[in-house]
Formats: C-alpha cells, structure tokens, sequence
C-alpha cells in the first residue's frame, strides 16, 4: 500500500500472497496460528482484507486504457481478483468431502501444539476427533473476538477515566490488579490508549488509591529498555509514552 513501491515490488508481493492463497494447508495454518490466538494478529483476515482493497482499485482509471498506469492498475486488480478466488478455492477444498488436508500443526492458546487428525470418510473415530478439533477452533475464534470487543469498550473507558477503565479490564479478566501488570498492559496498548490519560494516571499523588499509581509508575518505568542511551535520548522515551 507504500506510494513508494513499485508496480513490480507490488506485483511480486501479490503473487506471493496469492501462491500462498492457493494452498488450503497454508490457509488453514494461519487462520489457526494467528486469528484463532488471542496475543497474534488476525494475519488471515488481514490478508482478505488487503486483496479485497487491491482488487476494487486504490486509483481511477485514466481515458486511455493502454496507458501505462492503467495497464499495470488493472493488472494489480486481476491479481488482487485471482488471490480471493484462490482462497474460496481453498476453503471450498478444504470443506470438501476429503479432510485430510486439516493435517495440520497449530498452536492452542497456552502455547502448545496440536495435531489436527487426518481422518478418512470411514472412520468414525477420527471423524469424531475431528469434529472435536473443528468446535475447538470455533471457540477459540469466537472468544478471540469477545475479547477485542471488551478491548475496545476498555479502551474508550481508560481514555475517559484511567481507573474506571483498569477496573473494567480486571472485571473481565483482561489483566490482574497489580502494578507490574498494569504496567505491562499500558505499554502494551499504548497505540490504543490517550496518552494523555496514561500521564494522568501515573502522575496522581502518593494518596491516591494508597499508592497504586505510583508503584505502577516505578514498575512502568523497570520495563523500559535505555540501554545505549544519551541522557537526553532517555528523556525523550520515557515522555513520549505520555
């Protein structure tokens, strides 16, 4: 999407995403490996969702249709068309009647790998463990999006109210009540949090909420890397989170 890319860069880029787009396993493997886990990416739905752009168009077509800017938009838009075939092929393949292809690695969200069971038409019990593996992939993607759903009604309460908002995060589970994690979460989403509200919250006075935001500061500020620094290079990181 760089407006510093070359036609050939994005033609090259969009073959590699379609050749990966053509193979049901490497579809799966991301859906499993990514949008099904709560701390990665939703790589596959980003991939959609960026052939999806590429092929409606991101310029208008001049009067001469063999210009050169027109041939290679139109050519990108064919690419961007041929990879969300290529993935409805994929998917259509993949719900086939043969399932072998669901032979698969991926991780759960504690980390660990499973092994999506090959299984043929025949065997009940392999079919069983498949149907296990499938509902369990259901349930991780549906629980993946409640928790940006919580996310980001936290995120409109923190910037309106930082503590409302961390109450409401530790209510639903999404961080523990103590400055290390607070501190982790705030550096974490600190593209997704006002800023400003962030610099409210650590600077409250030593009474406020007996201290809370003061241990979470210190915690905040050992979680910062200054390795290498100029002295005012170092004061420049730290502020710039706030």
């Amino acid at each position: 999407e760089s407006g510093n890319s070359t036609h050939e860069h994005k033609r090259l880029v969009l073959e590699v995403v379609c050749s990966i787009c053509s193979t049901p396993i490497s579809l799966l493997e991301l859906f499993t490996n990514y949008d099904c886990d709560n701390n990665a990416i939703d790589l596959y739905g980003k991939i959609v969702g960026a052939l999806s752009k590429v092929a409606k168009g991101r310029m208008g077509l001049s009067d001469d249709p063999h210009s050169a800017p027109n041939k290679e938009e139109l050519q990108l838009r064919s690419t961007g068309l041929q990879g969300l075939v290529h993935i409805l092929t994929s998917l259509q393949t993949l719900l086939g009647p043969t399932t072998s292809h669901f032979g698969s690695i991926f991780k759960t969200p504690s980390g660990s790998s499973e092994t999506l069971p090959e299984i043929e038409d025949k065997s009940e019990e392999k079919s069983s463990k498949y149907f296990d593996v499938r509902d369990n992939l259901v349930h991780q993607y549906s629980e993946k999006r409640k928790m940006e759903v919580e996310l980001e009604k936290g995120f409109v309460r923190f910037n309106l109210n930082p503590k409302k908002g961390l109450a409401y995060f530790v209510s639903r589970g999404v961080l523990e009540h103590d400055s290390k994690s607070v501190a982790k979460f705030l550096h974490l989403h600190s593209e997704r949090l006002d800023k400003a509200a962030i610099g409210d919250y650590l600077a409250k006075e030593r009474e406020y909420q007996e201290g809370f935001c003061i241990k979470v500061l210190h915690e905040y500020v050992e979680q910062m890397d200054f390795t290498g620094m100029r002295f005012d290079e170092a004061i420049r990181h730290y502020l710039k989170g706030f």
